[in-house]
């Protein structure tokens, strides 16, 4: 049984971003400090816990491909459910933030790509 891509570039996309927001969570609100100058500590917090998510989403995945393979093809529907979810939000947010943050679209543009990747391998 051939090694799926999905299971190594998913899992390090999120790990990597969960780090990220983990331990530099004013990093991603630097285009949208100027607005929102009061609630910055809120948004800190609220980013942390998104890493936390992230890292523990990415190892999940990980994780799930080490142990079994069959029932890591057998959640790629799950998965492709889940990333459409994921990649809805950015949208959303971006109509609604005053600034219009573009690393939102971007974002919801590489869960896209990750639900190409799930269905290319569905195909395969």
């Amino acid at each position: 049984m051939k090694p799926l891509v999905s299971s190594k570039i998913i899992p390090f996309f999120y790990i990597l971003f969960g780090i990220v927001f983990v331990f530099v969570p004013r990093l991603p609100l630097s285009d949208i400090k100027e607005s929102i100058s009061d609630s910055t500590d809120i948004l800190e917090g609220l980013h942390r816990i998104i890493g936390v998510m992230f890292f523990v989403f990415g190892v999940l995945v990980s994780r799930i491909s080490v142990v079994s393979t069959n029932v890591y093809r057998l959640l790629n529907s799950t998965f492709i459910f889940i990333f459409i979810l994921i990649s809805s939000i950015g949208p959303i947010f971006y109509y609604t933030v005053p600034t219009r943050p573009i690393e939102l679209l971007i974002f919801s543009g590489i869960n896209i790509s990750f639900v190409l990747i799930y269905i290319w391998e569905r195909e395969q």
